[in-house]
This record gives C-alpha cells, sequence and structure tokens, in this order.
C-alpha cells in the first residue's frame, strides 16, 4: 500500500471526527515539515472519540490494499471494472442488505458514483434493489483476506489510552481485521521489543505510539526494512505518515483561556506560569506549551513580566505531581498558571497544588482550562 494512500485514508479518519475548534496537519514524514493542504476543521487534540471513527477509518485501510490504485499507470486495467468490482466487495455475506451511505464508505468511492455503479448491476442482475434504499448482491461474496494490523499503545495505565485501544479492538472486529495490539509502557526498549513483534508477525500495516524521538528513526527503520508501512501518532518518526494534532495551535486556544481567565477573575495579577514538560517527545508536542505562553501574553500583556518555570513532568502523573510538590514547597508565589503537555502531567499538578492550598489555573495540554480556586 503506498503511502500517499495511508495519508489520504489517516486524514479521511480526521474528517469523520465531530467537529471542533483547531486545525489538523498531516505531514508525510518527520523530515517533512511542510504540512498537506486540509480544509478540516477538527479538533485539537487525539481523543476517544476520534478512535470512535476508527470502524470507518479501518474500512479505508483494507479498501486500499483491495484497490489497484497503487499498482500505477496499467492500459490494460479497466476503471469502471474495478469500480464494481469494489462495490460487489461492499457486500460481504450473502443476503447482507446495505443501505447506499454504507456502500459507498465500504467501497470507498463517491456516493454519486457507487449509485450510479449500483443502478448499472441492477439492470445487470447482480444486484437487487430490496427497499428504498437498500441494496443486495447476487452474486457470492469473494472470500477477502485477513488483513493484519498492529497496534503498539503508547500505555495502558490511563483512562484515555484504554478507551484508544478498546475502541480500536471494537473497529477491528467489525470490519473483519485481524488487530495485534502490545503496550509500549512508556519506554524505548519496550517500544523497540515491540515494533520486532510486529514484524514477526508480519502485520499489513504498523499503527505506532511511543513516546521517545530519538529512537523514533530505530523503531522506523524496522518497519521499513521490512515492508511494513507505518502509521506514527503524535511523534513523528521518519518515513511514517504522520498522525497528530496542531500542536501550537491547540496550546494558542489553551493560553488564550487562561489570559482571559487571569484578566476577569485575577484581575490580571499573576504572579508565575508553570509549564509542565515531556522533552523526551521531541519538538512537535513542545510546541503545545510555546503556543500556551504566546495565548496567555496576548489575552493578558501584562504576563510578559512574571516569572516562567520549565518543569519535566514526564508526562506521567507521578513525576508531575512530585515535580509540582518540591517547587511549591520553594514558593512564594500566590497567583499561578500551569500548562501542561497532557491530561495526567496536569492532574499530577492539581494534586500538588490541592495538598499545599495555592491558587492556580490549568491549561491541561489541548483541553479547557481548569481553575481550583
Amino acid at each position: 500500500m503506498s503511502k500517499a494512500l495511508v495519508t489520504r485514508f489517516v486524514r479521511e479518519w480526521y474528517s469523520f471526527a465531530l467537529r471542533n475548534t483547531g486545525t489538523l496537519e498531516c505531514f508525510r514524514s518527520a523530515g517533512d515539515r511542510q504540512p498537506m493542504t486540509c480544509d478540516f476543521a477538527c479538533c485539537w487534540k487525539l481523543p476517544a472519540f476520534a478512535m470512535q471513527n476508527a470502524a470507518r477509518w479501518l474500512s479505508a485501510i483494507v479498501l486500499a490494499f483491495m484497490s489497484n490504485e497503487n499498482r500505477g499507470r496499467d492500459p490494460y486495467l479497466v476503471k469502471s471494472v474495478v469500480h464494481s468490482s469494489r462495490i460487489l466487495s461492499a457486500f460481504r455475506s450473502a443476503g447482507e442488505a446495505l443501505p447506499l451511505r454504507e456502500v459507498a464508505q465500504r467501497s470507498g468511492l463517491p456516493k454519486t458514483m457507487s449509485f450510479r455503479l449500483l443502478y448499472t448491476l441492477e439492470k445487470c442482475g447482480m444486484v437487487e434493489k430490496v427497499g428504498a434504499n437498500l441494496y443486495q448482491s447476487t452474486v457470492r461474496p469473494v472470500k477477502q483476506r485477513l488483513w493484519r494490523l498492529g497496534y503498539a499503545a503508547q500505555g495502558t495505565d490511563y483512562r484515555f489510552s484504554r478507551e484508544v485501544s478498546a475502541s480500536l479492538e471494537r473497529a477491528a472486529k467489525q470490519e473483519g481485521i485481524e488487530l495485534i495490539a502490545v503496550d509500549n509502557r512508556y519506554s524505548a526498549k519496550i517500544a523497540q521489543r515491540n515494533a520486532d513483534l510486529l514484524v514477526r508477525e508480519k502485520v499489513d500495516l504498523a499503527i505506532e505510539f511511543q513516546t521517545d524521538e530519538t529512537i523514533a528513526p530505530i523503531v522506523a527503520a524496522k518497519y521499513r526494512n521490512a515492508g511494513i508501512p507505518m502509521i506514527a501518532i503524535d511523534i513523528p518518526h521518519p518515513g511514517a505518515t504522520y498522525y497528530g494534532a496542531n500542536n501550537y495551535e491547540a496550546g494558542l486556544i489553551g493560553g488564550k483561556y487562561l489570559g482571559r481567565w487571569v484578566k476577569e477573575h485575577w484581575h490580571s495579577e499573576l504572579d508565575e506560569i508553570i509549564l509542565l514538560e515531556l522533552p523526551r517527545a521531541g519538538n512537535l508536542p513542545q510546541m503545545r506549551l510555546t503556543g500556551v505562553l504566546v495565548g496567555i501574553n496576548l489575552s493578558l500583556p501584562s504576563a510578559k513580566n512574571c516569572r516562567i518555570t520549565h518543569l519535566n513532568g514526564n508526562g506521567e502523573l507521578g513525576p508531575s505531581f512530585e515535580v509540582v510538590r518540591r517547587h511549591l514547597r520553594q514558593l512564594r508565589s500566590r497567583r499561578i498558571v500551569v500548562g501542561a503537555i497532557n491530561d495526567v502531567s496536569a492532574i499530577g499538578a492539581l494534586r500538588a497544588f490541592e495538598e499545599a492550598g495555592v491558587p492556580w489555573l490549568s491549561s491541561r495540554s489541548a483541553t479547557a482550562p481548569t481553575s481550583s480556586e
């Protein structure tokens, strides 16, 4: 399956997600920093609701393998026959009745083209219309190959990670795809071992969600040498299709809200900005915190004079709690805002502030800020 097709279907997945503020950026590879043109307005996080649309995305991936588009220009290939075969392949079991929308989704063809092909196939006796908007194939369904999808999860200690894994399992089952899921446990060593395991399992496509930028080239090389296409979530990997948020825009939104909140509730009085970072993830996720700072200064110009503290929470609850806790014991600031790289870091900071009884406001990565005051 070509990288262009994988990229196309990743963007398709995002377009099915619920619309919200923010934008989508897809980079062709870690070395290509020019975002592709994308008109979709999508959520600026990688939340569970996006994974809930994974069934459509996985279906599109299967169609990429079934499609002949990646063969290049074949002068003997009749595209209309190829498209018709894709329509018939949408019916996966004898007697299955599908509405037009489902046929178009499974075939990966435009709705208007699907309608015309169904109409033509009905006239040829290969499809029956069994309802106002229901179609049934009269041709015995072709037994399709069972595709193998490898998914290396970032971790399963937190609810978000568990929901992502569970949604992929549901989608794979629904689409008839074999899913091999492993847990990277936020560990660079385990991520490399898991990549080796998925290569040995000969998966058709790998979805990699691991945090360390330093081992990204190593992990990517394992799949590339095995000829396995790869999608990298959140952290760019060389040669892989990148799937993630517009980190800077996400931080900018949170930062602007922080500044407005301080202006309205603390009368523009701000002593300190704490940024909870995840250095090992690299520069791209760090753009979230850059956006937070810019957003705060845009909404609250007086914040340019306040103290800025950078703390390494490692993107985890425990380390974030401990590092903020130690900082607060030496602190004299009264009014503090926190920009965190992700939700669990913000929750760790929240617990530390609750323990110390210090007023604060948090921007949890790309999520809405919350006040503990």
